[in-house]
């Protein structure tokens, strides 16, 4: 059914290595090839032990970003099994939406595999657009077989022509956030020559590889509306970078995920500039703050042809509980001026390894 693709038309595709997380389907429910709400899929994830993403990310658990695409991908997946793109003559684009999830564990060493179940809950069709929503629970498996609720997500994806991305309006903007990403410098970081408060010991961010932001452009720390914290950052696009390659095959754009991966790395910054590390023996960052639910908004696109990546955070609230010293924070990312990402809610938490176990 999907054989006109092979020639001149497109059809939207899962991301490729290094980006792609999922080793096998285990089980369908629904029919294929027939456009409609109710069909279920169940997908396995087998985490290599020594997966890229434990050595480039600040700390040895799974990235955040890996995390979403690997409860993402499957939606991708499953759409495509029902064959929401044979629909229309129209060659069409997959875009994430929107998102509402909560991480209730972390996905370290000793998880072998993700069993991610997705749950296609609502389709609905205008014209060449298409809108389909899901609800997804991943479980990690240990080695030793125990399996543990890691990730609940509501979703929404939308199959697009090309043509509605050619003057695309972004997100409205409030004059807080305008006024925050035009604020004057303060501040700066120069994060590409690894200042080592930042990229040092066990609380430090990401690797180069891994790491969504170039530079800090302006923090201040009793800035934004709760006086906690106001950062802006920025990341140069560059048309040859692996993610392009990766995400996705004849549809170049930057994964939604690595835009909010860039969020969590400026929150990690801003707990550390603000020294909520102090007294810990061994702290570390968890992959985003567990237990803690977040949204996001996607009204836009990070492209090769694009020249600079503009990410701002506002602290909003910092507490401690059981598990350690947790930070909640609105985001917001741009690209060259437009605002395309909005996050509400979205925690960071550092962990004291010294009396918590990595999960």
């Amino acid at each position: 059914i999907y054989e006109r693709f092979d020639t001149h038309r497109k059809v939207a595709r899962l991301p490729g290595p290094p980006y792609h997380f999922m080793s096998r389907i285990a089980k369908v429910e629904g029919e294929m090839g027939i456009a409609k709400a109710g069909a279920k899929v169940e997908v396995e994830y087998d985490v290599p032990s020594d997966a890229w993403y434990f050595e480039e990310n600040g700390a040895a658990v799974m990235p955040y970003s890996v995390l979403m695409e690997a409860a993402l991908q499957p939606c991708g997946w499953l759409a495509s099994y029902i064959g929401c793109a044979l629909l229309t003559e129209e060659d069409l684009l997959f875009r994430n939406l929107d998102g509402k999830a909560t991480a209730h564990a972390e996905i370290g060493h000793d998880t072998a595999l993700l069993r991610t179940k997705a749950h296609l809950k609502s389709f609905s069709r205008t014209g060449t657009m298409i809108i389909v929503a899901f609800d997804v629970a991943l479980f990690a498996v240990s080695r030793e077989g125990q399996e543990t609720l890691a990730y609940s997500l509501d979703t929404v994806f939308g199959f697009f022509p090309t043509s509605a991305f050619d003057n695309q309006a972004g997100l409205p903007i409030s004059a807080e956030q305008k006024a925050l990403y035009e604020a004057k410098t303060l501040n700066p970081i120069a994060l590409a020559e690894r200042p080592m408060a930042l990229t040092q010991g066990t609380a430090r961010l990401a690797n180069p590889f891994l790491l969504m932001l170039d530079r800090v452009t302006h923090f201040d720390p009793h800035g934004g509306k709760a006086g906690k914290g106001a950062l802006r950052a920025e990341k140069d696009v560059n048309p040859g970078e692996w993610f392009f390659r990766a995400h996705f095959f004849q549809d170049p754009v930057q994964p939604g995920s690595l835009g909010v991966e860039a969020m969590c790395q400026l929150l990690q910054l801003a707990m550390l500039k603000l020294d909520l590390h102090t007294g810990m023996t061994s702290p570390r960052f968890e992959a985003v703050g567990t237990g803690l639910p977040h949204v996001w908004k996607y009204r836009g696109q990070v492209v090769p042809s694009n020249r600079t990546i503009g990410c701002t955070v506002e602290v909003l609230e910092i507490g401690k509980d059981a598990r350690g010293v947790f930070a909640k924070a609105d985001a917001s990312l741009w690209v060259d001026g437009k605002r395309i990402y909005d996050a509400k809610g979205l925690a960071m938490r550092l962990v004291d390894d010294a009396t918590h176990a990595t999960k």
